[in-house]
């Protein structure tokens, strides 16, 4: 079942009547979006919802209580996401719930590289990376009900800038939605690009960096550089370098479909070929600094100067051992 009409139908108990377990999947955990559906199908009046952490319950425990019920009353049991668990773990419930037929109804969600569950008693729900002006609009509607006019609004605005966003940037602007009310467009018109940050300009960031080409990087970075916080650009960058690290080095060993899970937010010049300009020893090395540059932000280092320092450094080939010696 693809995911809008999964978003269409799931509103309604009755879709859930024949459901024993529903299974979803996508290339990252959305971890806004679950919350604000696991809240949704409580008010729908589905029933009684539990969460568990397959992580923290015993196999025996969970097991009994998935096969019980009480007074024939379902229990809906949202068990997050299993990617999460350890091999050993994640393997046995995979096995379990492609099995499962009952008498409750178990929903989880895992990595779709991780997991393939093929059972006609499993439902499966494949939740796409990112949603564009057409495919987002149903998202909103479903998540803001009756308000029409206002997810007109927004989707105009988020896209005058952006190509795609997130489930869980659009989970994000549903909360922004109630909360400004009436204030809705002067929202939109000053804070909209500080809490989803235009796509284009992030890609445009890593494409000059990883181009090396300091003149168009500085430019961009001088007008968003400040409008997000040390910590936003500390988990950015350990995000791509973390990336490009992976898809380089899975590219170099000719394991081409795997390094295409790491393409995800890469540049696209990067990923044609700009990878190849680039050591491993370099983005491990750029990887490293961001990662220490974290734990000294986080113990009051002043952040910004370092990150500006990341970037010379990084024109400059310093995280390249060979280059450094002149090799």
């Amino acid at each position: 079942m693809d995911f809008l009409s999964f978003l269409d139908t799931s509103g309604s108990p009755a879709w859930w009547q024949s459901r024993s377990c529903v299974y979803c999947t996508g290339s990252e955990y959305p971890v806004l979006f679950f919350s604000t559906f696991i809240e949704r199908c409580k008010k729908s009046g589905l029933g009684h919802i539990q969460v568990i952490d397959l992580a923290d319950s015993s196999i025996d425990s969970a097991i009994a209580q998935f096969s019980t019920s009480f007074l024939g009353n379902r229990t809906y049991y949202w068990l997050k996401n299993i990617s999460e668990l350890d091999a050993k773990k994640r393997s046995y419930w995979l096995g379990y719930l492609q099995s499962y037929q009952g008498p409750n109804c178990l929903i989880f969600f895992s990595d779709k590289h991780m997991a393939h569950v093929k059972s006609d008693s499993v439902n499966h729900i494949e939740i796409p990376d990112q949603f564009d002006i057409t495919t987002s609009a149903p998202v909103f509607n479903a998540l803001v009900p009756n308000d029409t006019r206002s997810c007109s609004l927004v989707v105009r605005a988020v896209f005058k800038s952006r190509r795609k966003i997130s489930l869980d940037s659009i989970c994000l602007l549903t909360y922004y939605m109630e909360a400004s009310g009436a204030e809705l467009e002067k929202f939109l018109n000053s804070l909209l690009d500080t809490i989803i940050v235009p796509e284009s300009s992030l890609f445009d960031l890593s494409k000059y960096l990883f181009a090396r080409k300091p003149e168009s990087f500085f430019r961009v970075w001088q007008t968003m550089g400040f409008m997000y916080g040390e910590l936003f650009w500390i988990a950015y960058w350990g995000d791509i370098f973390w990336r490009a690290y992976h898809f380089s080095r899975l590219s170099t060993m000719g394991q081409h479909e795997q390094a295409k899970k790491f393409a995800t937010r890469l540049p696209f010049t990067f990923i044609q070929g700009g990878w190849r300009q680039i050591t491993l020893e370099e983005l491990k090395g750029a990887l490293n600094y961001v990662y220490a540059l974290d734990a000294d932000i986080k113990n009051g280092v002043q952040g910004y100067p370092f990150l500006e320092l990341l970037y010379l450094k990084f024109f400059l080939r310093h995280f390249d051992v060979r280059h450094r010696h002149g090799l």
